[in-house]
This record gives structure tokens, C-alpha cells and sequence, in this order.
């Protein structure tokens, strides 16, 4: 059963506080099925964690969306996400000129420097504030190519596109992972 754990609104995000955040792609199209695609999400992640901008505790690459939790660790936490956004955007888009082209034009805007628009406007975000949100947040995240509308498999630890493999094993394929835990048992904003 797939379920939504988003309220109405999405919150301000501000720093050191952890966050369920998700972006779909436009219409639900399936550009994230697209090892490159997926791999272009990664590296943009694993560069922001490098940089010292972000933590992420969990991700997943869904075929039409993405899901993290994740910190952001210096102020400006909306220049992150946009960056993120434009970057994975311009980099997705050079390709898929490579090996669809066609439909490379369906995600064109034609709207000044910003001539493609993969992402949807408005991504979701909850504010995590405890322990028990933070693991609810994981499981929902983790679970979600096991649950029934996509099918992808029957554990969630056989997605290659998640950090799930990570919690149950404490091996990080991806380099970037956090444990949302870390070393002194705190949760990412209290004390």
C-alpha cells in the first residue's frame, strides 16, 4: 500500500534539522528508470555531501521520483535544493539528447535561461522531529519499491537505488551515507 506522510504544506527548510523531502518528475514520467539518469542523482549527492553542505541519512530513485532524508548544514538550504534541481536537470536532459531526444522535448519550457523543466515545481517536505518520525520516515523511504503500485521487489534491501542495503548491512556503496543516528545516538536538530 503506498501512502502519502506529507501534510498540506511543506515547511521552510532551515539548517541542521533533519528532513523528509521528495521531487517527482514531471507528469510521473519514467526518466529515472535510466541507470544514467540515476547515477547523475547520485553523484549530485555525493558531491553536496563532499562540499559539507548536506547530510543524507536515506534516499530512494524511484522510476518517476526521489525520495530523501536528508540535513543541510549551512544556511542557504533553498540555493542547495535549487542547485541540486538545475544541476540534475541540465545533466539529465544533456542525456537523454544522447539516447531520446524526443523526449528531451517534452520537458522543454522554452522559458528563458532555464529551458527544461524535469523536476515539479513544488517538491514535498516534513520537518523530522523525533527518533520515532526519523525511523517512520526511513521505513516509508525503504519500502517504497516493495510496495504494491510499483512492484520493483520483494525486499526492500534488493533495490539497488536506496540506501536500505545500508542500514541492514553498515556497508555504504553510495560514499555519501550518514546514519541518521550517527556516532552519539542523536537525532540531526535537538538536543
Amino acid at each position: 500500500m503506498c501512502i502519502s506522510i506529507f501534510g498540506d504544506q511543506s515547511p521552510r527548510i532551515k539548517p541542521h534539522k533533519a528532513y523528509l523531502w521528495t521531487n517527482s518528475i514531471r507528469d510521473g514520467r519514467g526518466i529515472l528508470l535510466n541507470t544514467q539518469n540515476r547515477e547523475i542523482i547520485l553523484k549530485s549527492l555525493r558531491r553536496l555531501v563532499w562540499e559539507g553542505k548536506i547530510k543524507v541519512y536515506a534516499f530512494v530513485i524511484m522510476p518517476n521520483h526521489i525520495h530523501l532524508v536528508w540535513e543541510f548544514l549551512t544556511l542557504d538550504c533553498e540555493d542547495i535544493i535549487e542547485n541540486f534541481r538545475e544541476e540534475t536537470t541540465r545533466l539529465i536532459v544533456n542525456n537523454m539528447n544522447i539516447g531520446c531526444p524526443d523526449l528531451v522535448k517534452y520537458f522543454k519550457t522554452g522559458k528563458g535561461i532555464r529551458k527544461y523543466r524535469i523536476w515539479r515545481k513544488k517538491p514535498k517536505s516534513m520537518l523530522l522531529q523525533s527518533k520515532s518520525q526519523i525511523s517512520n520516515a526511513l521505513m516509508y523511504v525503504h519500502n517504497n519499491p516493495a510496495f504494491d503500485r510499483w512492484g520493483l521487489v520483494k525486499s526492500d534491501t534488493e533495490f539497488k537505488w536506496s540506501s536500505a542495503g545500508y542500514y541492514d548491512s553498515g556497508i555504504d556503496p553510495f560514499g555519501f551515507l550518514t546514519h541518521y543516528l550517527g556516532s552519539e545516538d542523536r537525532i540531526p536538530g535537538m538536543a
